[in-house]
């Protein structure tokens, strides 16, 4: 009777493992590492599964994205003048609304908050390990160049 019951519970605990990794992969998650995919108009990310499982920090940013060849020189000029505001939140949103070429200009360059891995490598790099407060950047990714700022981050 032991037994029966003992491989009964065994058999419910496998079938709950298989509905939930089937329920992981049919939201978007895979067995591979993150991967970026882009179009012109909409960015998504899918997470691997043992992104799902990794660390659990989160941040919350604003960007200013400048296209093209000059995007790099722009944003440097443009840093240069940020680093002089007084009210850095504030200009830096202005800048986002005038010059990026994100849809998030419309919110000031905010990106909201996020988890640790849904952005692209460079991009999640200067968020979850420098100073916050701080525009940083140009950082180059597949998208353009970046300046961000980061308003905060907890574990």
């Amino acid at each position: 009777k032991k037994k029966k019951k003992k491989k009964k519970n065994m058999n419910f605990a496998f079938s709950f493992l298989v509905f939930l990794f089937l329920s992981m992969l049919s939201n978007g998650f895979s067995l591979i590492p993150s991967k970026v995919r882009s179009s012109k108009f909409q960015t998504t990310l899918k997470m691997g599964l043992f992104d799902f499982f990794g660390p659990k920090k989160s941040a919350s940013a604003s960007h200013i994205l400048i296209k093209g060849d000059r995007g790099i020189e722009q944003l440097k000029s443009l840093k240069t003048k940020l680093s002089k505001s007084k009210n850095l939140s504030e200009e830096f949103a202005e800048a986002a609304a005038q010059y990026s070429a994100c849809p998030s200009a419309r919110k000031g360059g905010a990106l909201g908050t996020f988890k640790q891995g849904q952005m692209v490598p460079a991009f999640d790099k200067v968020v979850f390990s420098d100073a916050i407060g701080v525009v940083h950047g140009p950082v180059i990714t597949p998208f353009g160049a970046h300046l961000i700022l980061i308003e905060s981050r907890s574990e």
